[in-house]
């Protein structure tokens, strides 16, 4: 992810519009390596969707422990 999402650009979206992409953004920020560009604009997007809800009276979900084994 090369760019920004701007809360100029999140304020048009609904509660559901802004849950499905925080989760997807988290899951983005999974893959990448940290101190990187693309991770930093990940979380600036995700601290941008969270200002926004916050603004609306929404709030993210809390994820859900992964079920996944972890590895030795």
């Amino acid at each position: 992810m090369n760019t920004i999402i701007t809360m100029h650009e999140l304020k048009g979206l609904t509660d559901q519009e802004l849950g499905e992409l925080h989760q997807l953004l988290t899951l983005l920020l999974s893959g990448t390596d940290q101190d990187t560009q693309e991770s930093r604009n990940i979380m600036v997007s995700l601290e941008n969707i969270t200002r926004v809800g916050s603004l609306k009276g929404w709030a993210p979900a809390p994820r859900q422990p992964s079920m996944r084994p972890q590895p030795s």
